[in-house]
């Protein structure tokens, strides 16, 4: 940069487009860098740019906690966000979008930053030095708190292009197989794979940061994991189901038979219940459908016309949505369909995975071996999501509600009371959303049918997904 000063918009996109895919897929990984910064950007002779220097790179669990132990306190002036100048205890992607859009900065005015703990420093007043088509994305992905900063490197990188031929994503090829089920079907419109853990990673970034090739290494990963198209799931024929085809992707609706269970941590679940899924108390259902799979990217990307998933593949389920981005794919849905899709309430999402009717009072979704019937962490998901329905499915011909990723529910969070429930909708008040069954980042115990969590309806990331349910 000092060589050459300022860059135009065109030049400066094109360094940082490699730069930022490359960071993404760290973050797919929970590896944040924390030191993205122009003098951590090196030039083949090719002139393709390679990020470097991993010595402040931390891998995290799924709540933001540090599981490596590199020291936190450290951060480069006029790149670092405010919450590395007093120590990380909490790890997100959102501190190296903030360092990504100051790289950016950089390059444009050929000047490092203000201090992000500047008590002067007004991002909207400096921001004027920066032409006016970026300004929007880079005063959003360098805001002050994390709470206000652009979620992830996809985000920042759509705000930043837009629809840009360059950096539009690839279209989602067809399913080569169509499921095998006999149901009534309905047609709406026309129309190398990763399984390194982290330890694996983190040898490639430790010798990557000596001879400066990491970039290199994790973007042809990434291009093996985006161009992988596997065959469509072969489905088991479950009678009463229905399938639908929106813009040439299938997808279908299994019947569940209402009835009255008990919920939340009944026998089978052990020692391994949590305080929230206590009091087991007895809940009535009404009849309804529910997806045989999570909703795949496939069908995402027909509806939304875009692909948000760290894990790339047209049969691996959709995930880093969040709960509001559901809505808005529900609701796209239901237009492009004139049907009534939503998503499953917490109880009769647990019904399901239960087995409905034909329950077997199974511990996970389908059977008591769970690694017949999920992906989960222990020994058998090579920390990643794969293809739906390559598990057993569970008694009701539903696929993956153990494993895999954590699907969202409608329901509000809300403590468990005794009494018993008809058609529960969840609590009416509150800010916080449920998320149900396990997924492929997780150990068993957080894969059984009545383990429940809850995280802000923003939240996005590579472990949550979604299933579909609609009235009978």
């Amino acid at each position: 940069m000092k060589k050459h000063g300022a860059l135009s918009v065109g030049a400066a996109k094109k360094i940082l487009k490699p730069v930022a895919d490359a960071v993404a897929f760290l973050h797919c990984n929970r590896i944040t860098h924390l030191d993205i910064k122009p003098g951590n950007i090196m030039f083949r002779s090719n002139g393709e740019p390679v990020l470097i220097d991993f010595g402040l790179a931390k891998h995290y669990d799924r709540r933001g906690n540090a599981t490596t132990t590199v020291r936190t306190l450290a951060y480069s002036a006029g790149f670092s966000p405010a919450e590395q100048y007093v120590g990380l205890k909490q790890f997100s992607p959102q501190s190296d979008v903030y360092a990504l859009a100051a790289t950016f900065v950089n390059m444009l005015t050929g000047k490092t930053p203000p201090e992000a703990i500047d008590l002067e420093f007004s991002l909207n007043d400096w921001s004027v030095c920066l032409p006016e088509e970026v300004r929007p994305a880079v005063v959003h992905a360098m805001a002050y708190s994390r709470k206000d900063r652009t979620l992830s490197v996809c985000d920042f990188v759509k705000e930043l292009y837009g629809n840009e031929p360059s950096v539009v994503e690839k279209p989602v090829s067809q399913p080569a197989a169509e499921p095998t089920v006999e149901s009534k079907t309905e047609v709406i419109g026309e129309g190398k794979k990763s399984t390194e853990k982290w330890w694996i990673i983190a040898a490639y970034v430790a010798v990557a940061a000596v001879v400066g090739i990491v970039c290199d290494k994790f973007l042809s990963v990434g291009e093996d994991m985006e161009q992988k198209t596997e065959s469509a799931p072969q489905l088991v024929a479950v009678e009463g189901s229905q399938t639908f085809t929106v813009n040439g992707v299938k997808f279908t609706m299994v019947p569940v038979e209402g009835g009255t269970f008990t919920m939340g941590a009944t026998s089978e679940q052990g020692s391994d219940a949590l305080a929230a899924e206590y009091p087991a108390h007895q809940v009535t259902l009404s009849d309804y459908y529910i997806g045989q799979t999570e909703v795949t990217q496939a069908l995402w990307k027909v509806v939304m016309g875009s692909n948000p998933s760290c894990h790339k593949g047209d049969n691996l389920p959709v995930e880093q949505v969040s709960w509001d981005d559901c809505q808005v794919f529900i609701q796209k849905l239901n237009q492009l369909t004139g049907k009534q899709f939503r998503l499953s309430t917490e109880a009769e999402w647990e019904y399901a995975a239960r087995g409905g009717r034909k329950s077997r009072g199974y511990k996970y979704a389908g059977g008591n071996n769970i690694g017949s019937v999920a992906w989960y962490y222990d020994n058998n998901s090579g920390n990643r999501t794969h293809t739906v329905a390559t598990k057993q499915a569970n008694e009701l011909g539903v696929y993956d509600m153990s494993g895999n990723v954590w699907e969202w529910c409608s329901d509000r969070y809300g403590d468990y009371r005794s009494s018993s429930q008809s058609d529960p909708q969840g609590s009416s008040s509150g800010y916080f959303r449920v998320y149900r069954g396990g997924g492929c980042y997780d150990f068993a115990r957080y894969c059984r049918v009545s383990i429940r969590f809850l995280d802000t309806p923003d939240l996005r990331d590579n472990y949550l997904g979604l299933r579909l349910s609609c009235k009978k």
